[in-house]
Formats: structure tokens, sequence, C-alpha cells
């Protein structure tokens, strides 16, 4: 039903995200992503999603503010679209763009999205040519996944259970501590 709203709609007009609403039919509380030919409504966030977002979102904010990158970071409001038509579209937890082109995002994990973000948008954030860094987050016990492009084509990924994550497209180091503050933690 919402699939069908979205093709009729994407026949003649680009997504405007003010109007997302409207053309999904959802209330103003619903968000949907769209990719691989299939639409997925947000699931609502968790106190401890809700706290590692906002701690990544403050520490690159001061972080990039203090180093005059030409970079700024986004919260999960801003859409980062697949093709120039705008009929694919993600919205990362936590984003970073230099120069209006994203460079590094975030996704903490939660149990609906845990494996769209590990498989699916691992595929799609890789396949961006200036995407740097994908960081996948659990909120609920340390462990962070970093995906990390080495050059052109190539990745890494670096499991972390403790210590700092050194993102590669801005250089900013983030403690767990900064990333886990104020997080209620249980045992894995």
């Amino acid at each position: 039903m919402v699939k069908d709203r979205l093709s009729m709609y994407f026949q003649g007009n680009a997504l405007r995200m003010e109007g997302q609403k409207d053309i999904l039919g959802g209330s103003s509380d619903e968000r949907f992503e769209s990719y691989g030919g299939q639409v997925y409504a947000m699931a609502g966030d968790s106190v401890n999603h809700s706290r590692v977002a906002k701690n990544i979102l403050v520490k690159a904010d001061v972080f990039l503010e203090r180093e005059k990158k030409g970079c700024e970071v986004f919260t999960s409001d801003l859409a980062l679209y697949l093709n120039e038509e705008k009929t694919e579209w993600v919205f990362p937890d936590v984003s970073i763009y230099c120069n209006d082109l994203p460079v590094a995002v975030f996704e903490v994990l939660s149990d609906s999205t845990r494996i769209r973000d590990k498989v699916d948008k691992l595929e799609i954030y890789r396949s961006f040519p200036s995407i740097k860094d994908y960081v996948m987050v659990e909120p609920n016990f340390k462990e962070i996944a970093h995906h990390f492009r080495t050059s052109g084509d190539t990745w890494e990924v670096e499991y972390l259970l403790e210590g700092n994550l050194k993102l590669k497209s801005t250089g900013q180091v983030i403690s767990f501590e900064e990333i886990y503050r104020n997080v209620g933690l249980r045992l894995k």
C-alpha cells in the first residue's frame, strides 16, 4: 500500500521531505526510508539509542567547529538521498558532511533495524565515493563496528570493545567514555 503510493508519486515528482507524511499517508510522527525497491517504517528510538546518537553528535560538532574543516554534523532529520531522482533515501542517526558531501555515517543499532544496518546500509554507504567511515554502535553494551575506506573501493573493518574510535574522514578521535556517557549499559 505505501509502496504503491510512492510509485504513483514518483512517476513525475521528486520527494520533498517536508511532504513525506502526506505522500506516504503517515502521521507526523512516522518516518520512512526507501531503498532497494522497498519502503521501511522507522522504529522509535530507545533512551540509550538517543543518548549515544546525541553524544556522538555533540562531540563531532565541537570538534568540527574547533578544527574549521569545512564540515558539519547532522542529526537523523537529514535524509541522505541515494539517487539523483531522490526516490531512495535513508536517515542516518548521525552524519558528517564536508564540502556538502557525506564523509562519515553513524547508525546506532536497534533490534528492528540491526540486520538492515549491518547488511543493506553497509552496502549503500560503501557505494558512496565520498564516505570514508561507516560506524555501527550498539546502544546497550560497548561494541562498535567501524568500517572505513582505505583507498578507492577497498574497505576494512575494526571491531572495538574499548578505547577510542578514530575517524578516517576528519581525523577525530572519540573515546568510548564520550560515546557511552550517561548510557545505561548491560552485560553482553
